[in-house]
């Protein structure tokens, strides 16, 4: 519950639909952008656990069966987002004698909306996770996978949770706004690529970055996990993220000096090569995924990832695509 503030159920409920009904009808792409992604790590998943049955299959029963799963598997999760959508609003709002209160200044806090997606594993018991989630859509597409691929249980239910808490993410952000009455701070921005000194911002779906060193020409980001793997994951550095500008005559002038690297940049920037160019590189961290008991940094996420830092740049810069290379 949120300290000064009391609710009926009724109208949390009622609040609650009306505030996913409008999130729906935003412009805000978390869940559709999410859902996307997410898409191609299931569908990645489901490829490597095919069962023996499946394999047998000709090629066009085995593409309808993908396009079911790939259908049930985004219906799950919109499904998983609105029970997390629901369960935030009653975790803030409700007044009980077991409720945990928070009082205004948590939600002033920089990060508030992490500490609470941090704290929802300490308010909720992988008991009422189970009811919440294992039933409905997300069981439709348990019952369907198991016909077909093996262990898709466990998988199936870790996105669930994940989908759950971006349903409790936007649910925080809307209390926080209209029945708090806290905008956000604005905050200082670095000057190469106007990212926030002091806060995360989005990478993908999965990844969030924070700000790590700065000079004039150069920009380094600490890559993570973002809160809904988990404070312990989040932590966790998976890598750093290196952007580097350089001027047309910085190049041309090393190209002179036949420096083999600036080649690269030459052959994939020649046309823009009147402009400042930039360089990302991505630099990834070793992990044990099963010690960290986390699941694999697939393909597709470095893809992703890839994707993401040059869409940063282009959207934080306001410049062509052809102007940014990212490496891996």
């Amino acid at each position: 519950m949120i300290t000064g503030k009391r609710f009926e159920n009724q109208l949390i409920a009622a609040k609650e639909a009306e505030y996913l009904h409008c999130y729906y009808n935003s412009d805000n792409f978390l869940l559709s952008d999410a859902i996307e992604y997410y898409s191609v790590i299931f569908k990645t998943f489901l490829k490597l656990h095919e069962d023996r049955v499946f394999q047998k299959l000709d090629s066009v029963q085995k593409e309808k069966i993908y396009i079911s799963e790939d259908e049930l598997f985004k219906n799950a999760m919109q499904y998983a987002f609105g029970k997390g959508h629901q369960t935030a609003f009653v975790l803030l709002l409700t007044d009980t004698k077991n409720s945990q209160e928070f009082d205004k200044s948590f939600f002033e806090k920089p990060n508030s909306k992490d500490l609470f997606i941090f704290d929802l594993d300490k308010l909720i018991s992988e008991d009422v996770y189970l009811q919440n989630l294992g039933r409905s859509h997300v069981q439709f597409l348990i019952d369907f996978t198991q016909k077909h691929f093996e262990n898709g249980y466990k998988t199936i239910m870790l996105l669930s949770k994940i989908f759950f808490k971006k349903g409790c993410e936007i649910a925080y952000m809307q209390i926080k706004k209209d029945i708090v009455g806290i905008e956000d701070k604005k905050t200082l921005l670095s000057k190469l690529l106007k990212v926030p000194y002091n806060a995360d911002f989005t990478v993908t779906p999965a990844f969030n970055a924070t700000f790590a060193f700065e000079s004039p020409n150069f920009e380094e980001w600490d890559l993570h996990w973002d809160c809904t793997y988990g404070y312990e994951n989040y932590r966790k550095l998976i890598g750093k993220i290196l952007i580097h500008k350089f001027s047309a005559d910085e190049i041309k002038d090393y190209l002179t000096k036949g420096v083999s690297s600036y080649y690269m940049l030459d052959q994939y920037t020649s046309s823009a090569l009147s402009d400042d160019i930039y360089l990302g590189e991505i630099n990834f961290s070793l992990m044990d995924p099963v010690q960290d008991k986390m699941r694999f940094i697939e393909k597709s996420d470095y893809i992703a990832i890839q994707i993401g830092v040059a869409l940063t740049i282009k959207h934080k810069l306001n410049i062509d695509a052809n102007r940014i290379l990212v490496t891996v």
